[in-house]
């Protein structure tokens, strides 16, 4: 914000990870505003309304498509750091799944269109060389997943998703639950 009062009156999580918050400001001046803004500075008055949108992806993060939800809502699917070549602590967390569930992280290359593998929206070239890793959802519906990229060389391209089995606990659309998918 800026030197005043500066007041967020409501924020929206969207299902690709961007939080959008509105609110007011009662600063005259110095308020952070993008270089598109229709108004970047003071309008007059008592005070100027704001939205913000913020995406909370990593630089060199894209999402892919949408989450097929289960319970809890869209599964949320992040990079636990910047992703950059030679990084051995690299990896994902997936957020929102059916507690204590089982899974698979799949890394692959993006497909054009998503394709139906288990009932859900498969983002990743079936085409194209897959990796599956294994994921075990703690009680929080919460796993992170470790994918170092000490082999890998800059410029490396890869997408990733996840797939968890629904529970009774915690049903899907099926038995299966998938996430958004990432390109990295």
């Amino acid at each position: 914000g800026a030197g005043a009062g500066d007041l967020c009156e409501d924020m929206s999580l969207a299902p690709t990870g961007r939080v959008a918050l509105v609110g007011s400001t009662n600063s005259l001046s110095g308020f952070p505003t993008t270089p598109w803004a229709p108004f970047p500075t003071y309008q007059g008055g008592q005070g100027d309304a704001f939205v913000s949108v913020l995406d909370l992806l990593l630089e060199g993060v894209r999402v892919l498509g949408r989450s097929t939800p289960a319970c809890n809502g869209p599964l949320q699917l992040h990079a636990l750091e910047y992703p950059k070549a030679g990084l051995s602590s690299f990896g994902f967390y997936l957020s929102q799944a059916p507690s204590s569930s089982s899974g698979w992280l799949y890394v692959g290359q993006p497909a054009t269109l998503p394709t139906q593998l288990l009932g859900v929206g498969f983002l990743l070239d079936g085409n194209q060389p897959i990796e599956r890793i294994a994921i075990q959802t703690d009680a929080a519906g919460y796993v992170e997943i470790p994918r170092p990229l000490a082999s890998s060389q800059v410029g490396t391209t890869f997408a990733v998703q996840a797939l968890v089995r629904t529970t009774n606990q915690c049903p899907g659309q099926g038995e299966w639950s998938a996430s958004n998918a990432l390109g990295i």
